[in-house]
């Protein structure tokens, strides 16, 4: 059997945990399609979530649907199927011992957003 979700997650969140990262893992009560994982840095604030799925596993639809609400207040949401895509999305939003980052979280979420969503 294939890689699971917690096998991606589990280390991501150990990682996240590792670097300085406050990590919140979401159970929204009777709110189905909600990302998996609230990660908080700073300072400067850095806030963002991530929903993690098997690898090659895509959102279901409802996911979608909340992922496209949730960045459209803001929001910056990921869809991570590897652990090396968590860690690039992580380390290019903050990095604690050098300062905030920003060059590279556009190229990184063009790389994980363009396969399943209507907008890029």
């Amino acid at each position: 059997m294939g890689e699971l979700e917690k096998d991606i997650e589990g280390p991501s969140i150990a990682y996240a945990r590792k670097v300085g990262w406050m990590v919140l893992k979401l159970s929204v009560r009777g709110r189905r399609g909600w990302p998996d994982v609230l990660f908080i840095g700073g300072p400067p604030l850095v806030v963002l979530m991530i929903e993690f799925k098997r690898p090659k596993e895509k959102p279901r639809r409802l996911q979608v649907w909340t992922i496209e609400q949730l960045r459209e207040r803001g929001m910056p949401v990921y869809v991570v199927d590897n652990y090396g895509d968590a860690k690039r999305i992580l380390d290019a939003a903050w990095l604690p011992k050098e300062g905030h980052s920003t060059g590279s979280i556009a190229s990184v979420t063009r790389l994980i957003a363009g396969s399943w969503t209507r907008k890029d």
